[in-house]
């Protein structure tokens, strides 16, 4: 019985964790504006914008345009025809479409047309859209279009899925009771026709039918709302159940928010987390949001996530995380200013209380083994100390975060990329904080493909703190993620460095590979990071799917006792 408990749970939590990347993926943001057309909804007025060596631009109102034969004219000259759109001494190949940007002010719509310069992403785009410039087609019942459907003239009948926009610009829109839509539905001249049971996660824009977008909002409202069961196993909460609840506005009106409801079995503990966000600028995706929780937090969670330590847990009564409940909020703004860059900044505050570890919990492998007291890795004096502190500990900071990858999820996994992360807070008694420190942190990692067979992938990561920073927010060193020949989190320090090294083999068209690592690092607790400070090393061998698994084996590289190679499993993480 026990066996097929954890078999459904485990299949439970891979389900989580596939669907958190499907909801996460995005396409590749490194696209230009191709060209863009404008029009008014209470005039009729449009215009063509090209962009390339030079902005090109034709106005006029829908009376200018006239079809004949699989050509479009406007006042007298071509304006598509075949497979290219002309402004001026401008041509532009219409199958180099790779997405579209909708927005609206003041009843005129605006659509830009994107394009890439990369000819590996733009075929993979292009096999992704729909693509009939004068032909009728349709995306049948139970057929899935990933990307958009476009076309000049044809008539577009949608009784599948399209995930992106419909765009007949001359042309009528047909949507079934079966379609799904999740882009919006756009015509110049032509009429679109939907069936009130037809789910439209984006809007109507229909130039003789003022208003129609908004008469099915509310069916499309109703739809956004929607939620998500989880589970989660760990040392304190035991089994922790959860549902989200979460309302997305596509129009950017009504704020975003996120309902969070759990409960800890073991720690008899309720779990809340509720936030809201508002867009306050689209085109850098400026938002401000607030948010309130009660909540079992770690300090870990960028070292290994929930649903991963969940099946370690499980399987081999293993928890690689230390936890406390923290109970506050945050107010923050958060914004894309740039491709491939985030940043986030806000003030939060919290109390936090210890909870005790729940060693004799359940798990399928785990023998007689014991869960670990939480904070394992500190020495009875230095645990007192640290419990003493989350229990009465209320920190209030301010924070600053920022993420840059240009990392293409289009391409294989093991292509060229880079990503950079930073985090700096700032507590202080005028923040409403118990302790006054600074900490910051800033990592780099560098992955080069060097040809179809090797890739070399290089992390450095350095963090630093000044005044006193409490224990249990200071910097572990050891096992997953940092130097893995040495147990989790062996060392404790308020600053450090790290380096990872790893040389890899795939296996072409396999998803397989093997790897030889290297890590190595400093830390320090309450001293400079100088040349007395112990220099730790590790070498190690590992086999990996793609990013889904992999098999490490790892040996310390100094002569200390405890030396002996260790051996670790990851899952949804490859580095």
């Amino acid at each position: 019985m026990k066996y097929a408990i954890t078999l459904y749970l485990i299949i439970m939590i891979s389900a989580v964790t596939l669907a958190q990347e499907y909801k996460d993926y995005k396409y590749s943001r490194n696209q230009i504006d191709y060209f863009q057309i404008k029009y008014n909804r209470s005039s009729d007025d449009f215009s063509f914008t090209g962009y390339g060596d030079k902005t090109v631009t034709l106005s006029g109102s829908t009376e200018d345009i006239d079809i004949s034969n699989n050509t479009v004219n406007f006042k007298n000259n071509i304006l598509f025809s075949d497979s290219s759109l002309f402004i001026a001494d401008a041509t532009y190949n219409l199958f180099n479409i790779t997405d579209t940007r909708v927005e609206e002010i003041d009843g005129e719509i605006t659509v830009t047309f994107l394009t890439t310069e990369s000819r590996s992403r733009l075929e993979r785009f292009k096999k992704g859209n729909r693509i009939h410039l004068f032909e009728d087609f349709e995306i049948a019942a139970g057929d899935f279009c990933r990307g958009l459907a476009f076309s000049i003239t044809g008539k577009i009948k949608v009784s599948g899925e399209v995930n992106k926009d419909i765009i007949s610009l001359f042309g009528e829109i047909d949507l079934s009771p079966t379609a799904v839509t999740r882009g919006n539905t756009i015509t110049i001249t032509g009429d679109i026709d939907f069936d009130k049971e037809s789910v439209m996660y984006g809007e109507i824009y229909d130039s003789k039918n003022k208003g129609r977008g908004q008469k099915h909002r509310l069916f499309r409202d109703l739809k956004n709302i929607t939620y998500a069961p989880a589970l989660s196993y760990d040392r304190v909460d035991g089994l922790g159940l959860y549902v989200t609840f979460e309302h997305f506005d596509i129009d950017s009106i009504y704020p975003n928010i996120e309902l969070k409801l759990g409960y800890g079995l073991e720690s008899d503990r309720g779990r809340i987390a509720v936030k809201a966000e508002e867009t306050i600028k689209r085109n850098i995706s400026l938002m401000f949001g607030a948010a309130y929780y009660k909540q079992l937090v770690s300090e870990d969670t960028s070292i290994v996530g929930s649903a991963e330590n969940t099946l370690f847990a499980l399987v081999a009564r293993e928890d690689f995380k230390e936890y406390r409940e923290s109970k506050g909020g945050k107010i923050y703004f958060k914004a894309i200013p740039y491709s491939n860059f985030k940043v986030e900044t806000g003030y939060a505050f919290y109390d936090s209380k210890f909870l005790p570890s729940q060693r004799h919990l359940w798990s399928l492998f785990g023998g007689s083994k014991l869960f670990s007291y939480n904070f394992r890795q500190y020495e009875d004096v230095f645990r007192s100390t640290n419990i003493a502190e989350i229990d009465s500990a209320s920190i209030g900071k301010i924070y600053l975060s920022a993420f840059y990858s240009n990392k293409d999820y289009l391409e294989l996994y093991y292509d060229t990329y880079t990503e950079s992360r930073f985090y700096y807070e700032n507590a202080s008694d005028g923040l409403g904080s118990d302790f006054e420190y600074q900490k910051f942190s800033l990592s780099v990692l560098h992955n080069q493909k060097l040809n179809n067979n090797f890739s070399f992938t290089n992390k450095f990561k350095h963090a630093n703190s000044d005044g006193y920073l409490p224990y249990f927010t200071r910097y572990g060193l050891g096992g997953l993620s940092t130097i893995h020949g040495y147990a989790q989190k062996e060392y404790i320090g308020t600053r450090y460095f790290l380096l990872n090294s790893e040389l890899r083999y795939h296996f072409v068209n396999s998803g397989f590979g093997f790897s030889v690592m290297y890590d190595a690092g400093k830390i320090a607790n309450d001293r400079k990071l100088d040349s007395e400070i112990e220099f730790k090393q590790s070498a190690g061998l590992s086999l990996f799917f793609e990013e889904d698994f992999k098999l490490m084996i790892a040996k310390r590289l100094d002569r200390s006792e405890g030396n002996s190679p260790r051996i670790y499993i990851r899952f949804n993480r490859n580095f």
